[in-house]
């Protein structure tokens, strides 16, 4: 990382890249690399080799299978990749299904005249960065696939054609407008990531940087390395999900070094969970492995002698249950349930005079409403509880914006 002063800055942006999944009749599919930004790694940052392994964790064939189904939503995923030495690729990949005419390159040859074969491919949009910026990241791809879609080269994905929220999307504010004008104006998809990839830099402490992509005008503050460094991690959730004594019980096993499995229906919240049990370590840091989503081809792994925090999906839940995994403590974030329950890890290291008003002010913080139902002038805030349980909601954000 370049010093201030010396001319250049390390990027927000690390890396980009795009990764696609032929499905051919006949031929086995395997993830490959179709483009990337930069083009080459630096002394500072070198592109994981491991990367598309881990942007579908579910299985190449499984993913197929369901596409073959019928038209798949675009999907994303967020990721945490380590380097040997320790450093973090905080990664947010967007994925969805594409299909092909026979005209295509990639179209396998029709066996006789007047025969269409079906195919398509999966693409993979990946933004990487040495900063959890979760959703910055998803907004940015979500504005690459929308031009991507809107490209005249390209037909849209029939999900785009048939989902009515990705119409309205596309529609409002003009978005498709300023999309159109800005590719008619030569500021490709590939344009948007040189520009926002190798431009955008990261600013001073406590200082923020804008961009626009698309039609979108985002903005990053770096949190000064002094004060508890959240970014965008909204750590309330961890609470919401198990209730927080179970979740204190948790941050106990990470701060004891324990084998900590966290499992989840959504692939997300995995990464969402395991991020703020590392950020409430803080200022302590978790040394051993990491890795937020465990493709289920190394479900194995959670047989490793060291210690470990790892999510794995609820489908791969049965498996860990019936093996012998004694000393491996599991989150299920689903069903709100800690494994095991009743032995000496499920205990927590804050001793009882610590534990219960620590339990109590975080609670408090959580849902203030609930700490002052008696009070005929709540002094927690400006929200308020209704005994009818009626009320009325902010709107439906990103789960990484806290």
């Amino acid at each position: 990382e370049t010093k201030e002063g010396e001319g250049t800055r390390r990027r927000l942006f690390e890396f980009y890249a795009e990764i696609v999944i032929e499905d051919k009749p006949g031929v086995k599919p395997v993830p490959s690399l179709a483009n990337r930004f930069p083009k080459e790694d630096s002394p500072e940052a070198t592109l994981p080799p491991h990367v598309s392994a881990f942007c579908f964790p579910m299985g190449v064939e499984r993913l197929l299978q369901g596409c073959r189904k019928g038209p798949m939503r675009p999907k994303t995923l967020s990721l945490v990749l380590t380097e040997l030495g320790g450093g973090r690729f905080y990664t947010t990949c967007l994925y969805f299904f594409e299909v092909l005419f026979p005209s295509s390159p990639f179209s396998p040859p029709s066996p006789s005249p007047g025969v269409v074969l079906p195919t398509g491919r999966v693409r993979a949009f990946l933004l990487m960065s040495r900063y959890p910026v979760f959703g910055l990241m998803q907004s940015c791809l979500q504005e690459l696939y929308l031009m991507d879609q809107a490209s005249p080269s390209f037909l849209p994905s029939p999900s785009v054609l048939s989902d009515p929220s990705q119409s309205h999307y596309l529609r409002s504010k003009g978005r498709n407008n300023v999309r159109s004008r800005r590719a008619e104006e030569g500021r490709s998809v590939q344009k948007e990531v040189e520009r926002i990839v190798g431009q955008v830099k990261v600013p001073d402490p406590s200082h923020s940087v804008s961009f626009s992509i698309g039609a979108q005008h985002l903005s990053f503050t770096l949190p000064n390395p002094s004060d508890f460094e959240t970014c965008e991690i909204a750590l309330g959730s961890v609470f919401q999900q198990i209730g927080v004594e179970k979740a204190l019980r948790v941050v106990s096993w990470l701060m004891t070094e324990q084998k900590v499995v966290v499992v989840s229906s959504q692939y997300n919240m995995l990464t969402l969970t395991t991020e703020t049990l590392c950020q409430l370590l803080f200022p302590l840091r978790w040394q051993h492995v990491y890795i937020p989503v465990l493709p289920l081809d190394l479900l194995d792994f959670t047989q490793a002698p060291t210690p470990f925090l790892v999510g794995v999906h609820a489908d791969c839940k049965g498996p860990l249950l019936s093996s012998p995994h004694e000393d491996v403590c599991i989150v299920d974030l689903d069903r709100a349930e800690l494994f095991p329950s009743s032995d000496a890890r499920s205990s927590s290291i804050f001793p009882p005079d610590l534990f219960d008003p620590l339990a109590a002010r975080l609670k408090k913080l959580l849902v203030p409403q609930l700490t002052e139902l008696d009070e005929a002038f709540p002094i927690a805030g400006s929200s308020s509880l209704s005994l009818s349980g009626s009320g009325s909601g902010s709107g439906r954000e990103s789960p990484f914006h806290p």
